[in-house]
């Protein structure tokens, strides 16, 4: 072969491995952006929906006279909650929307009825950190604050109910679900 032809012969396999040299480096890019969005939904679960459900007992935000009466309950997406935990109930109940305005995300109010469940089921913010949980109760336990409840966005699930107890004047997580 003539020095001639060998580079003829040189140029023109380049020229024939150059377009699948540089599709490949596409592939290679698509397969590691394919990985790593595996690697990301296996470890960090993805939520996109709020699943609440609030269950009551008979004895629920019982009067003077003992008569169950129905309950508003707020839920709130914070994108922190140190403004929260620091609100008295006072505040939450005549104001919320201004006392909360920095972190406040998104607002529900869903009337709980004695013995009964109600259902929140809601996108949830990108950015919300916390779920905040708020029964209006009449005689709320100001010293132990069981009238709120907050829950970290990883405690949350997009496939099932978080459920949340309304039993007289508290709120209460359920447990082992």
């Amino acid at each position: 072969m003539t020095p001639d032809n060998f580079q003829r012969v040189r140029r023109g396999t380049v020229l024939l491995l150059l377009p699948l040299l540089i599709s490949s480096c596409g592939l290679t890019q698509r397969v590691g952006s394919g990985a790593s969005a595996v690697a990301e939904a296996v470890l960090y679960r993805k939520i996109d929906t709020l699943h609440l459900k609030l269950t009551s007992r008979a004895a629920l935000n019982s009067n003077e006279g003992g008569e169950a009466l129905p309950t508003v309950v707020r839920v709130y997406q914070l994108k922190d909650r140190k403004t929260f935990d620091t609100a008295s109930y006072a505040a939450l109940l005549r104001q919320d929307n201004t006392v909360l305005a920095a972190d406040l995300l998104d607002r529900q109010v869903v009337q709980v009825m004695p013995d009964a469940e109600a259902t929140v089921a809601v996108p949830l913010h990108a950015d919300a950190k916390f779920v905040a949980v708020v029964a209006l109760f009449m005689a709320p336990d100001a010293t132990n604050n069981t009238w709120r409840l907050v829950l970290e966005r990883n405690d949350l699930d997009d496939s099932k109910d978080r459920i949340v107890e309304l039993n007289d004047n508290r709120l209460q997580l359920r447990k082992n679900q």
